[in-house]
């Protein structure tokens, strides 16, 4: 998963359709596989006549973390279009190199009335750009997360877990025991 996210960060306004699809394939079916056992370890981890109550809080808190995630990385994008868009237009000068032959493949290709609707043109596509340099932004930052995120899963060793398992079952015995008002 840390891998395809890092090779979405690639991405540009050239990137076919199918390439996207393809690696959001493997990205999803990723997700997929790292998510179950990280779902089961959890659930392993808590005794069974709490068991119903552990789903419904993994499931909240999953909700909600993704929900922050996903506002985090909005967050990020947002910050790095703005970043993109004034780098792209300070970059962009009347003496840009490339700049003559835009003017003239614009107002050619488009049949465009002057130069303030070619300069329209060159505001979007430069808008554009940005917007998918702060998109390979996110998607870095997204990478780095996971790649945070995998050795501290790791650490949920099996013994662990069991370990936490039985203090768990431990402390909810000690909660019901007669005379503990249960």
């Amino acid at each position: 998963m840390t891998v395809v996210t890092f090779f979405l960060h690639r991405l540009d306004l050239n990137s076919s359709y199918g390439h996207l699809q393809l690696l959001l394939i493997i990205r999803g079916i990723g997700a997929s596989l790292c998510m179950m056992p990280v779902n089961a370890t959890g659930m392993k981890a808590v005794p069974l006549r709490v068991a119903s109550e552990a789903s419904a809080i993994i499931n909240i808190v999953r909700n909600i973390v993704a929900s922050m995630g996903i506002a985090f990385l909005t967050y990020i994008m947002q910050l790095r279009q703005v970043y993109h868009a004034q780098w792209l237009s300070d970059t962009v000068t009347a003496g840009s190199p490339a700049l003559p032959g835009f003017w003239e493949r614009t107002l050619t290709a488009w049949h465009l009335p002057g130069k303030n609707a070619a300069l329209a043109v060159l505001s979007l596509s430069v808008q554009k750009q940005a917007m998918m340099l702060a998109i390979d932004d996110s998607f870095l930052v997204a990478t780095a997360i996971i790649a945070v995120a995998v050795p501290l899963v790791l650490l949920l060793g099996k013994k662990r877990v069991e370990a936490a398992c039985q203090a768990e079952t431990r402390r909810l015995e000690a909660l019901a025991a007669p005379g503990s008002g249960r």
